[in-house]
């Protein structure tokens, strides 16, 4: 379910970077679509993503697993210390030397990436039984055992699986910098058929596919 909805939203994005080939995704598109009153749309988009931003949950998390890595306590005011440190470091990165605000961010993506590809590669691993793992397929018994019926628990499932998907949608936010943006968002749709092209978006897509079949 979660594979058939980030697809049915990935060929309406890919539509709408047809249409409207400039950077800012769906700021573009709603703008395109509510003209009057003029800048409604614009003040309301930035209002969301200022005052309902993920940035602030993001930086905690990052808090949080930082203390837990050093063996520390996750303390509440320690981590909301930590978390205002980091954001206001990213802002001040990409404020005054935005180009280096990009490499880091790349080196941070191929880290990521080389992380992903780690999990994937382990639990083929694991599986292929040449670990010291006594039984690794244990956990494919059964797996639908003891499972729930409420709504609430396939709504999670669904907004997990949806997250495992989530990135598709990033290239028509950076259309105007790309000068192959239709060839580049076209054949994003399919990246397994185009291993050739080596962009990064591609990688990612095809290993959180990967992640969501495995998981």
């Amino acid at each position: 379910l979660g594979f058939i909805i980030s697809f049915c939203g990935l060929f309406i994005w890919l539509e709408l970077g047809t249409m409207f080939p400039r950077s800012g995704g769906e700021k573009v598109y709603l703008e395109a679509v509510y003209t009057k009153p003029k800048y409604l749309v614009t003040v309301i988009f930035a209002s969301n993503a200022i005052l309902l931003g993920f940035t602030a949950s993001g930086c905690i998390v990052f808090a949080q697993n930082i203390l837990v890595a050093a063996g520390h306590t996750a303390d509440r005011w320690v981590t909301r210390g930590i978390a205002v440190g980091v954001i206001v470091f990213a802002t001040l990165l990409h404020g005054l030397a935005p180009r280096l605000g990009v490499y880091v961010m790349n080196a941070l993506s191929l880290f990521k990436v080389f992380l992903l590809l780690f999990v994937v590669v382990t639990g083929w691993v694991v599986l292929s039984g040449r670990t010291h793992i006594k039984d690794p397929h244990v956990n494919f018994r059964n797996a639908f055992a003891g499972s729930s019926h409420s709504g609430n628990d396939y709504a999670t499932a669904t907004f997990k699986v949806l997250f495992t998907y989530a990135g598709w949608y990033v290239i028509n936010k950076v259309l105007n910098g790309d000068p192959s943006w239709l060839t580049t968002t076209t054949s994003s749709v399919f990246p397994t058929l185009r291993p050739h092209r080596g962009r990064l978006g591609e990688c990612g897509f095809s290993l959180g596919l990967a992640l969501a079949l495995g998981t």
